[in-house]
């Protein structure tokens, strides 16, 4: 059974279309992170998922209840962090129990937590949010761009939460537009681009998705590139080396090529993409769904 199923989902608005058709789901214990460029449709993809706005056309399942953080969090500033979620959970008929609980999970304790509202960093307001979205303990968690404003320690702290909720069997969908994070601790991955969803997958399908990529030491750099762009590879040229996306050439004719054409070759050896490689990837293809 999938917490979150997501079908065919279209959101017009006027001339704009915020979602094109998406579909998607995320299971119980699973984190799914959403990528794409300001605009793509990530927060309205969110937002429809609370139930702030309604789809177009399309379906949008949720099966459970939805802690979330989307956009900035709003609260009273004159009272505490303790005192704003002891309100949420008299509103949301939740022991008051559950605001000390949740302020702990997100590490504002102590004199942070009866701190006023107003007088917190953009950072503790952040988690803050956060800490709301997690009153009650709900089996689907929605959080858009939860590392936002955190300093590093934060974030690592951040990482340790999601890996929490998903230990404890929650469906948890988050956006950022910090990839190295979502690299971390997301299962899968969908790429939004103007509304579509072009690529889905783990972050090891994503990287493969162009085919390895080699890094290549050379005597001249220049006439290397002309080889691999004679081969029709794309290749990234540096100093005194060269990165070559090999697609369906394998490295050893690659390395056949360049010897043939008089460059030395001094160095051949494979390269691990990064989720921002990944995407950057992606988004060169023109955003082409997988």
């Amino acid at each position: 059974m999938r917490s979150i199923e997501v079908r065919s989902l279209v959101k017009r608005y006027r001339s704009v279309t915020a979602l094109d058709g998406v579909s998607l789901e995320v299971a119980p214990g699973e984190i799914y992170g959403l990528v794409g460029h300001n605009g793509a449709g990530k927060t309205t993809l969110m937002r429809i998922l609370t139930g702030l706005i309604a789809p177009t056309s399309g379906t949008a399942a949720v099966r459970g209840t939805v802690g979330s953080l989307i956009e900035s969090p709003a609260f009273y500033p004159s009272m505490s962090g303790l005192v704003n979620l002891q309100v949420l959970c008299d509103y949301w008929g939740l022991p008051q129990i559950e605001a000390g609980r949740a302020l702990e999970v997100v590490g504002l304790s102590g004199r942070d937590q009866k701190r006023a509202f107003r007088q917190y960093s953009l950072g503790m307001k952040q988690r803050l949010g956060v800490a709301a979205a997690l009153l009650g303990q709900p089996p689907i968690v929605v959080l858009d761009e939860p590392t936002n404003g955190l300093d590093p320690q934060s974030v690592v702290d951040m990482r340790r939460v999601l890996r929490d909720l998903r230990a404890a069997g929650c469906a948890v969908l988050l956006s950022s537009h910090l990839l190295a994070e979502v690299e971390q601790v997301a299962d899968r991955v969908g790429v939004l681009a103007k509304g579509r969803l072009v690529a889905e997958g783990t972050v090891g399908d994503l990287r493969a998705r162009g085919g390895a990529v080699v890094e290549v030491g050379v005597n001249d750099v220049d006439a290397a590139v002309a080889v691999a762009r004679r081969l029709k590879l794309v290749a990234e040229p540096g100093e005194r080396a060269l990165r070559v996306r090999l697609g369906r050439v394998p490295a050893h004719e690659l390395n056949a090529a360049l010897v043939a054409a008089g460059v030395e070759v001094a160095l051949l050896r494979p390269v691990t993409e990064s989720l921002e490689d990944a995407f950057l990837d992606i988004m060169t293809d023109g955003g082409k769904a997988a």
